[in-house]
């Protein structure tokens, strides 16, 4: 099993002509999918697997998706290599999936991600895009600070002629 994370843009891209598995059908499956609705992560989602039993053989639905819910016994006995799981159940679960994931599926390159990350990425690079200035940001078009060097030699010595060269191209420009 392999970690990823990216953002999800990314993602979705990665997903492409892959199997999406989603391990927990909870409140933090739903928030990602509506907060990115644009995307529709739910519409990739092949099935959900749960560890809450009176779940097992449910539909969640997602908008107007509805997608079946479950036993683990599912991904662990039909996961390939065009598998992806996307771990979406909330607190600390996650980690002790991913932990029990890694041991099952040790010698398959399966690649694993956690909601919680792709969310925390995705609102770092809005957040970033956001902050970029425009391309034509300055007030004024010329530069404002001063191109002025001040420097100060210190020794008894006179200054080395390699520094001198350095002093007067700092002249030219």
């Amino acid at each position: 099993m392999i970690l990823r994370t990216c953002g999800v843009d990314e993602f979705i891209k990665r997903i492409e002509g892959k199997e999406l598995v989603c391990f927990g059908s909870g409140r933090l499956l739903t928030e990602l999918c509506y907060e990115f609705k644009d995307h529709s992560i739910e519409r990739h989602i092949t099935y959900i697997v749960d560890n809450n039993s009176t779940l097992w053989g449910t539909i969640k639905r997602i908008g107007n998706v509805e997608i079946a819910i479950e036993k683990p016994e599912m991904l662990y006995s039909t996961a390939t290599e065009n598998t992806v799981v996307l771990i979406t159940c909330g607190g600390l679960y996650d980690l002790e999936v991913f932990e029990d994931l890694s041991g099952r599926f040790d010698s398959m390159d399966i690649d694993c991600y956690f909601a919680r990350f792709i969310r925390g990425i995705q609102s770092t690079i809005t957040a970033y895009n956001a902050a970029k200035p425009h391309e034509d940001f300055r007030a004024i078009p010329v530069p404002v600070i001063p191109k002025k060097i001040h420097y100060c030699w210190v020794g008894g010595s006179p200054i080395p002629e390699k520094n001198m060269k350095c002093i007067e191209s700092w002249k030219r420009f």
